[in-house]
């Protein structure tokens, strides 16, 4: 999932994740947003497949003095079983997959089965695309062991190659010369029974125009 938020619009959903962002941006940090309500846009997706021009057609809706704040998280399901990989879906008798596309393409790749050409599949590119991904990093995969150890290792393998492709898309070409770019990363938890989901940060900066970058993460979230 990637979410961008910038420019004006005032709505519920502005409020909620006013709320969030607040949450998130450490207190001494805030007093840098000069417009923190200014807040539109959901780009929602495992990896940035619109690329520089989507993320460029999103960032050009920031107003002047205002900020984009980029989230980039891949989740993972945990089903009634105890069972990372897999979530027990309302009105199914059975646990699926999850991230099911995380979860297929390490099957592919673990079956032995070709990898797909990207100059030819445009069908499905966006699936092709991470088979050939998780097929780079099979030896990390394959040296743990099946199950939940497997599972841990498939999104922490996922959360790196949606977080490499948006290094290539991002950019502080926007707003004017005080706007930041806040950028975090982690996983997305899906849990069982009544419980609510978990977001597991595991990276958060800030960029400025000059090119500096500030590591926000321990000040937000402490060490572990």
């Amino acid at each position: 999932m990637f979410l961008l938020i910038g420019s004006n619009r005032s709505s519920y959903y502005d409020d909620a994740m006013h709320s969030f962002i607040l949450k998130m941006v450490p207190s001494q940090s805030q007093s840098l947003i000069h417009n923190p309500q200014s807040i539109i846009n959901t780009y929602n997706n495992n990896r940035s497949f619109t690329g520089k021009t989507g993320f460029g057609a999103y960032s050009a809706h920031v107003a002047d003095g205002g900020h984009a704040f980029v989230l980039q998280a891949p989740h993972i399901g945990m089903s009634d079983d105890l069972e990372l990989g897999k979530y027990s879906r309302e009105g199914q008798d059975h646990a699926g997959s999850a991230c099911g596309a995380a979860v297929g393409a390490m099957c592919h790749c673990m079956a032995g089965n070709p990898m797909p050409d990207l100059a030819t599949a445009t069908a499905d590119w966006q699936m092709n695309f991470l088979i050939q991904e998780i097929g780079k990093r099979m030896p990390a995969l394959n040296a743990c062991a099946e199950g939940n150890e497997k599972q841990s290792e498939l999104a922490r393998q996922t959360h790196q190659i949606g977080k490499d492709m948006l290094e290539q898309c991002l950019s502080t070409d926007f707003g004017d010369a005080d706007s930041m770019l806040f950028v975090m990363t982690g996983i997305q938890i899906n849990m069982p029974f009544e419980f609510e989901d978990y977001f597991q940060p595991l990276s958060f900066e800030v960029r400025k125009k000059d090119g500096s970058v500030v590591d926000l993460y321990q000040e937000a979230f402490g060490s572990w």
